[in-house]
């Protein structure tokens, strides 16, 4: 696979300094990039960078292409995994970093901020009961997160995903 833009450029027929032609979007590359972009822990304005385009355009093209909008959305989920392994990671290996959860909670508002959805009532659709989520933090509590508090937390995801398999 193709992996940066200017191998890319260079398969639609631009050459390296070639000034006047703008990066044409490509379903097939555009979508894998952006999705192997989040497996590696990579935000959206890495993916805009990478593919050679403004963050306006990836949402011009998002609105514009469906595939790109559903690769954009599984790109989303792809980090947001991504993410809240790396804090797990690093709670469980006792080098916890107490700001990192500052990532999740700005990164991903609608999942760890103040007022998180319930992802499992909402993927359900009120067809079940739902385990209750943590009780959202302030960003001055954020700032404030202890390894053991993380710790707490985290323990009680696994719990509720526990729960859910069932």
């Amino acid at each position: 696979m193709v992996r940066n833009t200017t191998q890319f450029l260079a398969l639609i027929g631009q050459q390296p300094g070639e000034k006047g032609r703008a990066t044409r979007y490509n379903s097939d590359f555009h979508c894998s990039l952006v999705k192997e972009l989040a497996q590696d822990g990579d935000f959206q304005e890495a993916w805009a960078s990478e593919i050679g385009i403004t963050i306006g355009t990836m949402r011009e093209w998002a609105l514009k292409h469906e595939e790109f909008r559903e690769a954009i959305i599984i790109a989303h989920q792809l980090l947001l995994t991504f993410w809240t392994r790396k804090i797990a990671e690093n709670v469980t290996s006792g080098d916890a970093k107490p700001g990192m959860f500052q990532i999740l909670v700005r990164r991903f508002p609608a999942i760890y901020g103040r007022t998180p959805i319930d992802l499992q009532a909402w993927l359900m659709d009120g067809a079940g009961e739902a385990a209750a989520a943590p009780e959202a933090l302030t960003a001055d509590q954020a700032r404030a997160v202890t390894t053991d508090d993380l710790t707490v937390r985290l323990e009680a995801l696994r719990r509720r995903r526990a729960e859910e398999r069932e």
